[in-house]
């Protein structure tokens, strides 16, 4: 089971040691809305988590601070419309960066998105079963998709 991360709202009101206390380096500070990796940084050292986060403010106004997982990634993409879910097929995504960072999701040499993902038919069946779930949850506009990223470790699906 992930620890659950860490929202914050107001840089003013951030406790960088009680972060430290509850979630385990390394982390990941990153803008909670936006997207591309905009904003992302991967936090090894207790004394770069200020900067990390006063980087990720400067993208949203809102931040999310969540312990980083070794595993596979996996993506699947899903939306809705016309009152239908369409679920996309897997993808296994592997950057040559350290992690799928800004540069790594425009350069076509720095990742790559393996489709569909080499899994096995049950996780493929599970991942498509339980992806429209979020979306279902936080009711999304008709016209609204997501991506749910899934990592893989130790055989099981951690779902973020």
């Amino acid at each position: 089971m992930l620890p659950n991360p860490c929202i914050f709202f107001d840089y003013e009101k951030i406790d960088t040691d009680a972060i430290l206390n509850y979630l385990d380096l390394p982390l990941f500070v990153k803008p909670n809305s936006g997207g591309s990796s905009v904003g992302i940084s991967k936090v090894k050292q207790p004394d770069s988590l200020l900067t990390a986060i006063k980087m990720a403010f400067i993208e949203d106004s809102e931040i999310l601070v969540e312990e980083f997982v070794e595993g596979r990634e996996l993506t699947c993409g899903v939306m809705e419309a016309t009152g239908k879910l369409y679920v996309f097929p897997v993808c296994e995504v592997k950057s040559k960066n350290e992690y799928f960072d800004f540069e790594s999701k425009y350069d076509p040499l720095l990742a790559d998105e393996i489709i569909p993902a080499p899994i096995s038919e049950s996780l493929d069946v599970n991942i498509k079963k339980n992806i429209g779930i979020p979306l279902q949850e936080v009711k999304l506009c008709r016209s609204s998709k997501i991506r749910l990223y899934l990592l893989i470790k130790k055989k099981k699906t951690l779902f973020p």
